[in-house]
């Protein structure tokens, strides 16, 4: 491992799809899908996004990196795009969550994201049925299209329904409630939850004092 991939930021998986994992590459949102903080810096933290989410293979990273090293300006408009990408992908969860209407300005950026990708989709016959596969030479956008298929897959299902926004304060990631009865507040029970349950203790024991 390369002292790069060391010391790269390790994306969380808790959106419990690509797409969601995608929007959730920011520190946190505020409730009107306002994004803090970024952990896609560089175009290499896109390509590390995909890596490390199964979408890129190692050898395509290298390919990937170098690529953007070679042209670095059209890998800044990639990753600007990437960036509009995913605030449009949260503000059209956020708004189905709520149940709101998504804002048709965000879905041209999904439906022209959904279009790109899909340019370079190729059905082909995999064991007893068939797949989809990416084809084509590298390029720069291609961190992005699986993202873009995942976004289609969820947001045409039944699924889209249990798509949520994190209860946290500083929070906000998206996520899918897979729970029994559908009533899951955090995108971690282990972190935004237990911060909560924090809160509410400190907030009960200050109400006693005196």
């Amino acid at each position: 491992m390369t002292e790069q991939q060391a010391e790269a930021y390790v994306f969380s998986p808790l959106g419990g799809r690509l797409c969601l994992n995608f929007a959730n590459t920011t520190a946190w949102y505020r409730s009107a899908g306002e994004a803090h903080g970024d952990h896609l810096d560089s175009y290499a933290d896109l390509v590390e996004f995909g890596r490390q989410m199964g979408v890129i293979s190692d050898d395509e990273a290298v390919t990937l990196r170098a690529e953007a090293e070679r042209h670095p300006g059209e890998a800044a408009t990639m990753l600007e795009q990437a960036r509009r990408l995913r605030g449009a992908l949260y503000r059209v969860f956020l708004a189905r969550s709520e149940g709101g209407v998504a804002d048709e300005h965000d879905l041209d950026v999904v439906n022209r994201a959904v279009a790109d990708a899909y340019a370079h989709a190729r059905l082909v016959q995999g064991g007893d049925g068939f797949e989809l596969r990416w084809e084509g030479h590298v390029a720069l956008d291609k961190p992005l299209w699986a993202v873009a298929q995942s976004a289609l897959e969820v947001l045409t299902s039944t699924e889209v329904t249990k798509v949520h926004a994190c209860d946290g304060e500083t929070c906000g990631w998206l996520f899918v409630d897979t729970s029994k009865n559908h009533s899951r507040r955090w995108c971690s029970m282990a972190d935004c939850g237990n911060r909560a349950k924090a809160r509410r203790h400190y907030h009960r024991a200050k109400g006693g004092e005196g």
